[in-house]
């Protein structure tokens, strides 16, 4: 699974577009939370069912996966979120999707997301704008863990060379799953 993360304003949805034209075989995958609309009601069990299902399902992009976004949303935006993300399953949980997925986290610099956020704040979630420094630093924070790990890619839309970098790294993954999976296409 290819899973793009990121805050509000960081280039996530154009670089899906990209992505879902360069790779028409490859899906986009149902949302467990909206820009606008929050997350789906019992959130962790939804991330949880999807995360177990993954040897069955096609493969697919994500626009965020709960098991990270959720605890970095849920705490800024609305003062809580569900512990289980954190307790023992939920850390199985999100090293089975480090182990097995392909994560790149949109981040360009802190300026242009804020820029960005504020361009838009009529199509977001209540209290997005008002909390984005801090959402953007815990974002910054999951790079700065996931140095060295060969399957996290730190993606800047300002930065010259990362789209064709990235749509090699995507290609690279889509072959191996097929590999794995037996498929040719």
């Amino acid at each position: 699974m290819i899973i793009l993360e990121g805050p509000d304003g960081s280039g996530k949805t154009s670089l899906m577009s990209t992505l879902l034209d360069r790779f028409p075989r490859i899906e986009e995958h149902e949302r467990a939370s909206t820009s606008k609309g929050g997350p789906v009601q019992n959130i962790f069990e939804w991330a949880k069912d999807d995360i177990l299902s993954w040897g069955t399902q096609p493969l697919s992009f994500y626009d965020r996966h709960p098991l990270i976004s959720e605890p970095i949303y849920g705490e800024h935006i609305r003062g809580k979120f569900d512990g289980r993300f954190t307790d023992a399953l939920g850390e199985d949980l999100g090293m089975h999707m480090f182990l097995t997925g392909l994560i790149i986290v949109c981040l360009p610099p802190k300026s242009e997301v804020v820029i960005n956020v504020n361009l838009s704040v009529v199509d977001q979630m209540s209290g997005v704008a008002e909390n984005i420094i801090p959402i953007y630093d815990e974002y910054q924070d999951l790079l700065n863990q996931s140095r060295g790990r060969q399957n996290v890619f730190w993606y800047d839309y300002t930065r010259p060379g990362d789209l064709s970098q990235l749509l090699y790294v995507v290609e690279a993954y889509y072959i191996m799953w097929n590999k794995i999976r037996g498929n040719h296409g």
